[in-house]
């Protein structure tokens, strides 16, 4: 099916027409030579079942009209598909021709509202933008006498299917009613649906991103590994106009999944987990939800506000309490960060965009941000891990699983395996599938800086374990939470967020290389006795050919005595992308010309010459950028022997 150019239209014009078959069979047929090459291919007709095995189907007369189009694209998708194993007869092989099909399927929806007319929810909206995505629409309706059952039941007659409820008052807590809610909506959804988009009453999925969810669903629908696809998100506050972009908004979130009955609604409906709270494993797509919760008429928002008082409070909220802290209009401009939206809304909303009739600005200039927040805002610090470790509660710091793809257990968080990635090859790249992922992805997102640490090595202000009541040596600690936690200090930040400028580059203080006997050495020589060296040889070629302008550089930069390591750096965005197109464009080309060792240890040489080029880099660029240098921390589970002067194997 991959190989079937027609997949996207002919999937296109099924859901246009409203085909309620859960599977669409393309029936084929072509010619096996005696050598078992196919040729010949001919598209025969496209048919419609319920059941995925199986003989019959219907046949589907609105796509004949399509019959010339289909029939090329099965011509050009034969001489695609790997050859078979030749037909035999009376033990000699013969020409035969074949009849065959492939099957897709098609997906449901599903969603829960109350009062949706009362408190001017979008559900119609909400509904109409996965409309063209789904067969079926399952919607749990709660109990409400304003109109919105029979405002939903005209979105779509036969294809939405309403399921009335009534909220549990006892839980009241948390918004975990509306995570039941969203339960019993699943809970409806027969076990022969494949994919299941979520979409929330306020909630509307943009249609440039249709085509992407189309494709990865057929992607992914057969890789066990995957339970769902992620989405981007856009939170529009006050009106149509203006984006939230602090980083209290979350950036992403499930929106499709597959129909796992072991699947479920997670505390207030945000997200989704499965079986014992484990959380889902997803792909992210490139598609946006747009969120107008925070964008109504001020006093239908008051209203709102208020409603939504009881599924978080519940009976710790008397009406006086309401009266006093929800009194008049809804006050829009206690919100910290805004940015004026420039691009199109999605369509189905734009008539309730023309009819916007409440005038909202925003000054961008101003900010109510915090210190902590204006440090998240400007910098992310990504930490690499590729095993169990602590991981530090700081909400400036991003953890990613390296080498994911290959992993035997997944670590509980978001993986280099995502997008555009090279996670397979984390055994020779090491800690770079992680800057591939970021750089190729663009992970970094709105942030102007962000930095790369490990797991158990992390930059540090000086001096700054003897504030610890254990008394730790200076360049390492045992990994606890409270160690850990320690080093992103108020005071940590606030040094970070006051010496970042576009030009600034923050690595780690160069480590002194030496022997194991303590004589000085140079960066080649340390290579030399560490690694292979015919493989700094090839590695010093490789610059030349491809970056002359670095040969006078590598030459004075491989008799430095020092090494920054661990390529462990905090910098602007546009530097970050500079050095990594640099880097990889030398590190692919050392691949091709390198023997890379069997050894486990020294295949990660890509890794370990990483470390070298960046210090090259920074030597190249000395007068370019300010370059600072910081303390690091490692932290060594006790059991590690630790030499003094030997700089860490990473």
């Amino acid at each position: 099916m991959a190989n079937f150019a027609a997949f996207d239209s002919l999937a296109a014009a099924c859901i246009e027409k409203g085909d309620t078959a859960k599977y669409i069979r393309v029936h084929f047929e072509f010619t096996i030579d005696e050598n078992g090459v196919l040729y010949d291919g001919k598209y025969l007709y496209t048919g419609s079942t319920r059941y995925a095995g199986g003989s019959g189907d219907k046949k589907i007369k609105y796509l004949e009209e399509q019959k010339t189009y289909l029939d090329n694209a099965v011509k050009k998708m034969i001489p695609r598909i790997p050859a078979w194993y030749p037909a035999l007869q009376s033990n000699v092989r013969v020409k035969c021709a074949v009849k065959d099909y492939f099957q897709f399927w098609l997906v449901t929806g599903f969603s829960f509202i109350k009062n949706a007319v009362n408190f001017d929810f979008p559900i119609k909206e909400a509904l109409l933008s996965i409309e063209p995505l789904c067969d079926e629409i399952v919607v749990a309706v709660g109990d409400c006498t304003d109109g919105t059952r029979e405002l939903v039941q005209s979105i779509h007659p036969t294809k939405i299917k309403i399921i009335d409820t009534v909220w549990n008052p006892n839980l009241n807590r948390d918004g975990v009613v509306l995570a039941d809610e969203t339960n019993k909506a699943l809970k409806a959804i027969g076990s022969d649906s494949d994919w299941l988009i979520y979409i929330q009453g306020d909630e509307v999925m943009h249609e440039a991103g249709h085509a992407a969810v189309l494709k990865a669903m057929q992607q992914y629908k057969d890789d066990k590994r995957v339970d769902g696809l992620l989405f981007k998100y856009l939170h529009f506050y006050g009106s149509y106009d203006y984006v939230a972009t602090s980083s209290r908004w979350y950036r992403n979130e499930i929106r499709v999944i597959k129909n796992d009955k072991s699947i479920y609604s997670y505390k207030d409906a945000q997200g989704f987990r499965k079986g014992n709270d484990f959380k889902l494993n997803v792909k992210p797509v490139d598609a946006y939800i747009c969120h107008y919760g925070w964008v109504r008429e001020p006093s239908k928002m008051q209203a709102k506000i208020i409603n939504g008082g009881n599924f978080w409070g519940g009976d710790n909220f008397t009406e006086p309490d309401k009266t006093e802290m929800f009194s008049g209009s809804f006050d829009y401009s206690e919100i910290d960060l805004l940015e004026k939206f420039t691009g199109q809304h999605p369509v189905v909303i734009q008539p309730k965009i023309a009819a916007k009739n409440w005038q909202f600005d925003y000054g961008l200039s101003y900010s109510k941000l915090s210190l902590k927040e204006r440090f998240k805002l400007i910098v992310e610090k990504i930490t690499v891990f590729h095993k169990p470790f602590v991981v530090p509660n700081s909400n400036i710091v991003q953890p990613i699983h390296a080498g994911k793809a290959l992993a035997k257990s997944d670590l509980g968080f978001m993986g280099d395996d995502e997008g555009e990635n090279i996670s397979a090859l984390n055994p020779l790249f090491c800690e770079l599938t992680v800057l591939y992922a970021i750089w190729k992805n663009k992970l970094y997102k709105e942030h102007t800086y962000w930095g790369l640490c490990h797991y158990r090595r992390y930059f540090t202000l000086p001096l700054w374990f003897w504030q610890f009541k254990k008394k730790e040596n200076a360049y390492k600690l045992t990994p606890t939470q409270e160690n850990i936690d320690q080093i992103f200090s108020k005071k940590f930040q606030s040094k970070i967020e006051s010496i970042l400028t576009p030009n600034t580059i923050i690595v780690s203080k160069k480590w002194p290389l030496t022997t194991n006997k303590g004589v000085t050495i140079n960066m080649k020589e340390n290579y030399a006795i560490e690694h292979e060296a015919n493989g700094w040889q090839i590695l010093q070629e490789v610059v030349n050919d491809l970056y002359p302008a670095f040969s006078n550089s590598f030459k004075e930069a491989e008799l430095l005595t020092g090494l920054s390591i661990g390529n462990m750096m905090i910098t602007h965005h546009t530097i970050w992308n500079e050095y990594l197109d640099w880097l990889f464009a030398i590190l692919y080309e050392v691949k091709n010309r390198y023997t890379i060792p069997a050894d486990s240890y020294q295949s990660r040489a890509l890794g370990f010459m990483s470390e070298r080029l960046l210090n090259i880099f920074l030597h190249h660029n000395k007068n370019r950028f300010q370059i600072i240098e910081m303390d690091i921390v490692t932290f060594v589970q006790k059991k590690e022997p630790y030499v003094k002067n030997a700089p860490p194997k990473n």
